[in-house]
């Protein structure tokens, strides 16, 4: 059985270690937040909440050192500037979380916000310079400041904004329309608190109960290391909804990108940090104390640790990531793998033609492709490839082509060279021939067999390079013709600008191209999509003035105002499917308002896809004009009542 002293000793050290686990969790997903969303609202309060968590627990880490009385209390005053701010956090939090979902603040909110900031800078003056708060160390059972006269207040403080914090977020919660939104505000419900909790000044419970029987350290060190564990939890879940808001990326790329982030920082930190500090007290007792067994451990482990994330890495893409309703995205992950560039192709082109050049005794050989139905020479290898009259000699070749590959042959000989044609089995598509310089002596059976085979290579090779280079063509127009998703996508959780009443008495608009794509967004989901409620359109004079003629239903009024700019594209006489005039409204009017796919489109109208992606694009553009002449005219009509009024 382990004594009491050793179990103390123990449970110290797991706290301490947990500490700096928490430390650098925090540290980690602050750093996340920054570099990737700081524009956003949710992602700057996340930020100031992970910026306390840092503080306070680093504090504490810091405390694990033990550094002299003075000095710590002096680290405890510090550690204030977390647990100050720490109620306005959560505050601020909860009142971005609950914008997200178009409960805008008038006002009050935001000033409410300003205030607690401020009140907390004050706490954390009145902790630095006065014992207001904290007073003097104590050091039994546990070291920690003694609370001041003041110290009620901060409690008070704490749970009002707590509460109030939880409350906002349930209300967020509720107002969430569709499942995937309700489940992740669901998850900050549960987490919201968790870092305040985690950071609380549990110092008054000290100061009231430490001295009463049966409250010992064993059993504050138990608490602490179950609470730590809690907080780092609590912590790595928080970051999981957190992620989307702000983001044009799709869930997927956002999943894929946290968990990435989360093996490679604070999960191989906290394991190397553990392995320093564990090692010393283990190999002691064997005789190998030293810093070189420091070091052994832990570039061993940064081993073991890099070893094994390769390995779990596919098995969470599948499990996490790239799920049953992800096949696409996996097809094009592997597909990305397994591409052959213009830089692959020419080196296995240059490493087949090496080979013969080698295995034969060649001076020379080349490989052409047919690019278009024109012979272009991709490669040539060997002693005589740099000299000029070889170089003449093949361009004498690929002008002589079309007249040589008349006869159905695959194998064509011509003046000192072997011709062997590189064709697609299925189709018969001549994609290319390699030539060598014809063996000064005849090819033993195993010579035949490779030369065979390097062919074959070089045929698949093009056969290959001719496929991708077809899907790639498609990619690219996708990305230039289909809209580029990421760009025209509002961001799922972005909340509208909070300055409602600005916005709405300035002139100035967005830019067209930014109109354009809120256009666009909005009439892909023209029928009830996710991203409709959220859609940016939403805080535009036009719609507001809508609201009254659809029972306050601010979806139906931007349905009305898209549909009365797509009528006005529409022209007189009688409606035609071909004709130059009526192809934009034809293309608006049943891509989006019938709700019908591209090709059953594009295929009615007789058009190619990427011609029906360009004449969509600059109908989307004439309907965003339309909408931003109305917003014009609609601002222009309040800012003058407004002069009037004044």
């Amino acid at each position: 059985m382990m004594s009491t002293d050793a179990l103390i000793e123990f449970l110290t050290f797991t706290n301490d270690n947990l500490t700096a686990a928490i430390v650098i969790t925090a540290a980690s997903l602050l750093l996340y937040n920054l570099t990737r969303n700081i524009h956003d609202h949710v992602a700057r309060a996340a930020a100031v909440l992970l910026g306390c968590v840092t503080i306070a627990y680093g504090v504490d880490s810091i405390a694990s050192l033990n550094p002299e009385l003075d000095a710590l209390e002096a680290w405890y005053r510090i550690q204030w500037i977390g647990i100050a701010f720490i109620p306005a956090a959560m505050f601020h939090l909860a009142h971005a979380l609950l914008s997200t979902t178009g409960r805008l603040s008038r006002g009050r909110r935001r000033l409410v916000v300003r205030a607690l900031y401020a009140f907390s800078m004050l706490l954390m003056l009145w902790a630095a310079f006065t014992d207001l708060l904290i007073t003097d160390l104590a050091t039994d059972p546990v070291t920690y400041l003694r609370p001041g006269q003041l110290f009620p207040l901060y409690v008070a403080y704490f749970v009002v904004a707590s509460l109030t914090a939880l409350q906002f977020v349930l209300r967020a919660r509720e107002r969430c329309l569709t499942t995937t939104s309700r489940r992740r505000m669901s998850y900050m419900l549960g987490v919201m608190l968790t870092p305040g909790l985690g950071i609380f000044p549990y110092s008054l419970l000290f100061d009231s109960v430490g001295q009463q029987e049966g409250f010992s350290l064993l059993a504050i060190l138990l608490a602490f290391n179950a609470a730590n564990l809690l907080v780092i939890g609590m912590l790595v879940f928080m970051s999981y909804p957190l992620s989307f808001f702000g983001t044009y990326q799709s869930d997927r790329v956002v999943r894929r990108d946290l968990v990435q982030f989360l093996l490679r920082a604070p999960f191989i930190t906290i394991i190397v940090l553990a392995m320093m500090v564990s090692v010393p007290r283990v190999s002691e007792p064997l005789g190998l104390a030293g810093t070189e067994v420091v070091i052994v451990a832990v570039v061993a482990t940064l081993l073991a640790l890099q070893w094994f994330t390769h390995l779990l890495t596919p098995y969470i893409d599948r499990w996490m990531i790239y799920t049953n309703d992800q096949n696409e995205a996996l097809q094009l992950r592997e597909l990305s793998e397994r591409m052959i560039t213009r830089a692959d192709r020419r080196q296995i082109q240059e490493s087949i033609l090496a080979t013969l050049c080698n295995q034969l005794r060649l001076p020379l050989a080349f490989m052409i492709r047919f690019v278009d139905g024109s012979p272009v020479l991709e490669r040539i290898v060997g002693p005589d490839a740099p000299k000029q009259t070889s170089r003449q000699t093949i361009k004498k070749l690929i002008d002589a082509l079309p007249t040589i590959l008349q006869e159905s042959n695959t194998t064509y000989s011509w003046n000192d060279y072997w011709l062997y044609t590189l064709m697609e089995e299925d189709s018969g598509l001549m994609l290319g021939v390699m030539g060598i310089w014809q063996p000064k002596h005849p090819l033993t059976p195993e010579e035949e067999d490779l030369l065979e085979s390097l062919i074959f290579q070089a045929q698949q090779l093009l056969h290959d390079a001719f496929i991708y280079q077809r899907v790639v063509a498609d990619l690219r127009l996708l990305a230039d013709d289909g809209g580029n998703l990421r760009g025209n996508l509002f961001a799922p959780y972005q909340q509208l600008p909070s300055d409602t009443k600005s916005s709405a008495t300035s002139i100035s608009l967005p830019s067209e191209e930014h109109i354009s794509k809120w256009v666009h967004g909005a009439l892909r989901d023209f029928w009830g999509g996710p991203q409709l409620a959220e859609n940016k359109l939403m805080q535009f004079e036009v719609v507001k003035g809508e609201l009254e003629h659809h029972d306050g239903n601010p979806s139906r009024a931007l349905q009305a105002i898209l549909t009365r700019a797509i009528e006005s594209l529409k022209p007189e006489g009688e409606r035609s499917m071909t004709t130059t005039e009526w192809i934009r409204y034809n293309i608006l009017e049943l891509r989006f308002l019938e709700g019908k796919k591209v090709r059953d489109v594009a295929n009615q109208l007789a058009m190619s896809q990427p011609d029906f992606y360009r004449k969509q694009r600059a109908a989307i553009q004439d309907v965003a004009r339309y909408i931003t002449v109305l917003e014009s005219q609609s601002r222009e009509e309040d800012a003058s009542g407004q002069a009037d009024e004044s």
